[in-house]
């Protein structure tokens, strides 16, 4: 497992695009693949920027599966009723990468909300 905590802003997200190049090297998937899985964490990242402070952090982490990744990026959200739009065209473009993808909303022990997006990737045959 790699675990990537970054400021939640825009211009940081090259950092979550880069480790996901990594993970998808070591997960020997193809160029397409790898591209792929670049751009659903890109749109991963700046689909949950805007619904947390920029002072909060988003987290992503990378789990090599047999076959494939599971993703997921993950922040605090800022106000707390935020939710992510799963009929904007950036929830599409997620479909479109993603062999599989979910959002969720859950709280920690300490009572704060997380907003996480959830993904899997699989290797080309």
């Amino acid at each position: 497992m790699v675990e990537l905590r970054i400021a939640a802003h825009p211009d940081l997200v090259f950092a979550a695009r880069t480790v996901a190049s990594q993970v998808a090297r070591h997960a020997e998937f193809d160029l397409d693949t790898t591209s792929d899985l670049r751009m659903a964490v890109d749109e991963m990242c700046n689909t949950l920027i805007p619904l947390t402070a920029a002072s909060r952090i988003l987290t992503c982490t990378f789990v090599l599966v047999a076959g494939g990744v599971h993703v997921a990026a993950t922040v605090p959200p800022d106000p707390s009723e935020a939710m992510v739009d799963i009929q904007s065209w950036g929830w599409r473009v997620l479909q479109t990468l993603l062999d599989e993808v979910t959002v969720s909303s859950r709280e920690t022990g300490e009572g704060i909300r997380h907003l996480q997006i959830r993904a899997t990737k699989l290797a080309r045959r």
